[in-house]
This record gives structure tokens, sequence and C-alpha cells, in this order.
């Protein structure tokens, strides 16, 4: 069955899903560090690059995964800094690395200003191993 936005954003209510850039190491990483699913989330992670479909429709709404990820939480879309936003309200705080993450991400305005540099690291780390961007 071919994924679809609109059904994964009525899904929603009792899961929530992280679409991202698997070939992206800090994308990956992140998602692995903050752990929602401790928390006793139903997390599903789909990488962007496994479901043209998906990335065809979020492209149409504006939505470009070059520029950041998206969560799909409780019937709303988060993209790039109120992603990581996101994510970090809805993470678990028991260790030091969530801690630090959820006190500078918890503020929506701090993430959506950091969010620019960070994509920026992660173009330069794609570029530099040789990947290429999703919508390139």
């Amino acid at each position: 069955m071919e994924l679809d936005i609109n059904n994964l954003k009525k899904q929603s209510i009792n899961e929530i899903f992280i679409l991202f850039d698997g070939d992206c190491f800090f994308c990956t990483n992140y998602i692995k560090i903050i752990d929602i699913r401790k928390k006793g989330y139903k997390v599903k992670l789909i990488n962007i690059r496994d479901h043209k479909n998906l990335n065809a429709q979020a492209y149409d709404l504006g939505i470009n995964f070059d520029d950041g990820m998206l969560v799909i939480y409780d019937n709303q879309l988060y993209f790039a800094g109120d992603a990581i936003n996101i994510m970090s309200i809805l993470s678990e705080r028991a260790n030091l690395l969530n801690k630090i993450n959820y006190f500078f991400f918890k503020n929506k305005r701090f993430s959506s200003f950091i969010y620019p540099f960070l994509k920026s690291i992660r173009n330069l780390t794609l570029k530099l191993l040789g990947r290429n961007k999703i919508n390139s």
C-alpha cells in the first residue's frame, strides 16, 4: 500500500510519523538519540528516499525534504525547526544528551532560528560524502 500524507495525518492521533532523509548522518542519528518511543509513543520512521510519492505530495504542500524533516503528530505537520521542537518536547529526558536537546529545542523560536545552520551542516556533509540531495 502506498503511503499518503492525508492518511498519515489521520493515523497520527495514535502514532507519530517521522519522515526524514535516511542518507543524512545527522537526521538518522538525531532520531536515534531522541527516541520518542521510550516515552510510550508509537513511532513510525519513514526514510523519504524510499517513498517518492510522499516526497511529491509533501513538495506540493511546500515541504522540501532538502530543507528539513517532517513530523506528523496529532493531525498536524511539523517541519524543519518545528519538527525538532516537537520532538524535543515529546522526548524522554532520562539522559544528559536528551536533557540538553530539550533545553535548547523546547523553545520554538530558538529551534527555528538555529535550524538553517543545522541544515547547512547537513548539506555540507552530504556533499563531502558524495550523496545527492533528495530533490536535486
